[in-house]
């Protein structure tokens, strides 16, 4: 029998991406709070986690940054599947917004922005442009890891 604790590799890099990005993204920040794993209640679904969440003061009320960690590897993706995983990270990302948008809404949050981040920026020519175009076109901002 299979041990039920088993993670597949690329879980379990992909999970401690997620810690790396959690603890060093956020240092050097000079107001703000960090936290990771928010959990939020999702509109699309009954719950979310949120990989990283970002406080930040704007004239008294909170700016929320929601970050999500993807640890993909664009040059390794065929042509033709890059546009499903990114709408894929794209509604993931909204549907976490859309559930802290009556917040906004309220006057309790000063705003929302959304981050993407990914390990490192693809080699494959135009694939990096075509990814920033294209989350940005959603509202998303891209974050490659290796240019911090």
């Amino acid at each position: 029998m299979e041990d039920p604790r088993f993670e597949p590799d690329v879980l379990r890099i992909g999970k401690a991406f997620g810690r790396l990005v959690a603890t060093e993204y956020p240092k050097g920040m000079v107001d703000g709070t960090a936290a990771p794993e928010v959990p939020v209640p999702a509109v699309r679904r009954r719950y979310g986690r949120i990989d990283l969440l970002i406080d930040v003061d704007d004239s008294g009320r909170p700016l929320l940054v929601v970050i999500e960690v993807k640890n993909t590897d664009w040059d390794a993706r065929a042509d033709h599947r890059v546009m499903p995983n990114l709408s894929r990270h794209a509604r993931q990302v909204w549907n976490y917004l859309d559930a802290l948008m009556p917040c906004v809404d309220a006057g309790e949050l000063a705003g929302l922005q959304a981050a993407l981040v990914y390990p490192r920026r693809p080699s494959y020519p135009g694939r990096a442009e075509f990814i920033e175009e294209t989350l940005d076109s959603q509202g998303i901002s891209v974050v490659f890891y290796d240019e911090l």
